[in-house]
């Protein structure tokens, strides 16, 4: 059950009819952005074969949290006709393939990983949470995943980067609101190249709201 901010966010952005293909997420704490878009990318893996979707969380133990609680769990409780038809490969701890068998005796493999920094590879769905406080603690490793990671998304692949705030100052902050200047002259097509700015406030916690009243 989608909850104020995710509705807002899927109705917008991930189901427009020319959806932005890099967005960069400010958020208010708790809203669900994790879960939502971690979701989102088992969907696309399932659906479409030779998909890669790698989420990046600015810990280990987070990285781990997210695949087990959040893409583990999902796949574990999907309906009985829908495991039957799947063939999975969850082998390794951060990692799950879904195999689908080609006319020519193959097979196909799309696959989503949860890690704590960016890898080899083309991805075609990246998600890198809290990058914030990612920056302030582990800067050369976040400068990697901008360097190093970004570029291995194509044109045509889907990058969110969402964080709370952790100050007016690092490299999050500076990408955030280098978009932010420029968010009325970015287009959909623009945002194959460069990210448009999201900002979702205390406003959008349905349940602090109803907490304060």
């Amino acid at each position: 059950k989608l909850n104020k901010a995710q509705k807002h966010f899927v109705e917008t952005y991930l189901l427009a009819e020319n959806p932005y293909k890099r967005i960069i997420i400010l958020k208010s704490r708790q809203l669900g952005f994790t879960t939502l878009i971690a979701l989102w990318f088992l969907d696309e893996v399932i659906w479409h074969p030779n998909t890669e979707a790698l989420q990046i969380a600015h810990t280990v133990a987070d990285a781990k949290e997210i695949f087990n609680r959040k893409v583990r769990y999902a796949i574990n409780n999907l309906p009985l006709p829908v495991k039957e038809i799947l063939k999975t490969d969850q082998s390794r701890a951060s990692r799950v393939q879904f195999i689908y068998p080609d006319a020519g005796g193959g097979n196909s493999i799309s696959a989503v990983t949860v890690a704590g920094s960016g890898r080899s590879g083309t991805y075609h769905l990246l998600h890198i949470s809290e990058f914030a406080k990612m920056a302030k603690t582990y800067e050369s490793r976040a400068e990697e995943v901008i360097k190093g990671t970004l570029p291995s998304v194509p044109m045509d692949g889907t990058v969110f980067i969402e964080s709370t705030a952790e100050g007016m100052s690092g490299l999050y902050y500076e990408m955030f609101m280098s978009a932010w200047k420029r968010r009325h002259l970015i287009t959909p097509a623009m945002s194959k190249a460069e990210f448009f700015p999201v900002f979702y406030n205390w406003t959008w916690d349905e349940e602090e709201i109803e907490k304060s009243c």
